[in-house]
């Protein structure tokens, strides 16, 4: 009932929360490739990459 009135128009209430990835095509490629991008390198990526940033970009116009 969570994905039910997102995908009940695109197919049956009973396939959209068994095929989720099959039935959305919006959340497909964002589904898939942001969950196992977005967990595993959450803190490697957006870490050091926008701490650096913030930090010197904020201090130094000050």
């Amino acid at each position: 009932m969570k994905k039910n009135p997102n995908e009940v128009p695109e197919r049956e209430p009973d396939h959209q929360p068994d095929e989720i990835p099959q039935t959305p095509p919006s959340e497909v490629p964002d589904t898939p490739q942001e969950d196992p991008v977005r967990q595993p390198e959450p803190d490697t990526f957006p870490e050091p990459t926008e701490i650096p940033d913030t930090p010197q970009e904020d201090p130094n116009p000050y």
